[in-house]
C-alpha cells in the first residue's frame, strides 16, 4: 500500500514538472523574452480607433485630473483615451485589469454616441428609489 501511494505521488510530480516546463516554453517569445497574452499579435481585423475630437479628449483628460473621480468613471475615461489611440480591447483590459468583455462593452458603448457623455453610468432598470435624496426630519 505504501508503495502504491509513493508511485502515484511520483507520477503526479512528474506530470506537474512536464506541464510547468511546457507552460514556461510557451510563455517565452523571441530570444527567450517572456510575452504576455496581450502582447501577442493575433490574426483578425485591425483595431479601429474610437473617434474622439480634440475638445472631447481635453474634456476626458480634465476629468481624469480632477481631485475626486469615481473608480468606474476613471477606468472608463482611461479606456476611452486608450481606445482613441487605437489600442486593442485585450490590451486595454490587461492594462486596466478588467475582463476583455468589459473592454469590448465599453468600446461598443463609446461608438454609439458622444463618448464623453457615455462615461457616466447608464440609467438602471427596475423600480426607482423609494427614498428621496433630501434628508427627512422625524418629530
Amino acid at each position: 500500500m505504501w508503495r502504491d501511494s509513493y508511485c502515484v505521488r511520483q507520477i503526479v510530480r512528474e506530470a506537474w514538472r512536464r506541464s510547468f516546463h511546457r507552460r514556461e516554453v510557451l510563455a517565452r517569445g523571441v530570444m527567450g523574452k517572456p510575452t504576455s497574452k496581450a502582447d501577442r499579435q493575433l490574426g483578425g481585423c485591425p483595431t479601429v480607433p474610437v473617434p474622439l475630437t480634440r475638445e472631447q479628449r481635453a474634456q476626458v483628460e480634465a476629468e481624469l485630473r480632477r481631485g475626486k473621480v469615481e473608480k468606474r468613471v476613471y477606468l472608463r475615461a482611461r479606456a476611452l483615451l486608450m481606445m482613441a489611440d487605437g489600442t486593442p480591447a485585450n490590451r486595454v483590459a490587461w492594462e486596466l485589469q478588467v475582463h476583455e468583455r468589459t473592454a469590448e462593452k465599453w468600446r461598443q458603448r463609446f461608438r454609439q454616441e458622444d463618448p464623453v457623455a457615455r462615461l457616466a453610468d447608464a440609467p438602471r432598470t427596475g423600480r426607482p428609489h423609494s427614498l428621496s435624496p433630501k434628508p427627512t426630519v422625524h418629530a
